[in-house]
């Protein structure tokens, strides 16, 4: 059995641009005046379980994933280079993160 290394790297692009863009989808404040109003919209029609799913890290972030995926897939050039800046930034707040939390004291 081999491993398809260019697959893994598409993959692992994928997956650290899948975690981003959830990211900005459920809680970056550049997005809160459109999020607001598409939930007040949503909810103005009844649907809750819309909504719910929207807010939902792991339900989002799956649907994010399976459309990743499929693009990396079906386009795997272009879904990585459009992937590429997406997965460099989740890694660079991600390691920013950690940066930070090593000052805090409980």
């Amino acid at each position: 059995m081999t491993i398809d290394l260019d697959l893994v790297f598409r993959l692992v692009i994928a997956s650290l641009a899948s975690a981003r863009v959830t990211n900005l989808l459920i809680q970056d404040t550049i997005l809160d005046t459109p999020r607001a109003w598409l939930y007040a919209w949503l909810l103005r029609r009844d649907h809750t379980k819309i909504v719910e799913g929207l807010q939902c890290p792991w339900c989002l972030g799956f649907w994010v994933a399976v459309l990743w995926t499929v693009s990396v897939l079906v386009w795997p050039i272009g879904a990585t280079a459009f992937g590429l800046p997406w997965s460099v930034s989740m890694f660079a707040w991600w390691l920013g993160g950690t940066w930070l939390d090593q000052g805090e004291e409980d």
